[in-house]
């Protein structure tokens, strides 16, 4: 298996993320070109599984670029994943995800109110992400499939925990 971050790049600050406090190595500014994607891709008949996400970054801040990795990883039998904060999960996105067949689409909420997400995940906002996750259920149900499988993670702290069962 095979872990492809696409992008180091991120939307949001945070207030768990290592990144944003400065303890993460990575660069905060780059993305994966088509052209080591495709020395990377000689490896694809030997794989079964990808993860094709930002180990600190988020992977729909390069849609069009992640769209066409996903495309040229389904041309495999490869069992596709992506872990996501869901901001910037577009209608048009979600259709795409749907069509190309993402197995799995992990998405971190942290929070069950407007309130506590704008805290723990400034400057996010839980309404881009519900929208988002609207739209790929309704192009799950429209195209009538099965995938990508949904997963919310949400991460207890003393700010969100009693907004875990809602």
């Amino acid at each position: 298996s095979l872990v492809l971050e696409v992008t180091s790049f991120c939307n949001l600050r945070c207030r768990m993320c290592p990144k944003t406090h400065g303890a993460v190595n990575t660069p905060e500014n780059c993305t994966m070109s088509k052209e080591v994607f495709h020395k990377v891709a000689r490896l694809f008949p030997r794989v079964s599984a990808v993860e094709l996400s930002g180990l600190w970054g988020e992977v729909f801040m390069h849609p069009d670029l992640y769209l066409y990795m996903l495309e040229k990883l389904k041309e495999h039998p490869i069992v596709v994943s992506t872990i996501s904060n869901g901001t910037l999960l577009k209608d048009a996105t979600a259709k795409r995800l749907v069509e190309l067949g993402l197995d799995r689409l992990v998405v971190s909420m942290d929070a069950a109110t407007p309130e506590t997400y704008a805290k723990i995940r400034p400057p996010g906002k839980l309404e881009d992400v519900i929208g988002g996750l609207e739209s790929l259920l309704r192009w799950k149900k429209e195209l009538g499939r099965t995938l990508p499988r949904l997963e919310l993670v949400f991460l207890g702290m003393q700010s969100n925990i009693e907004e875990f069962p809602e």
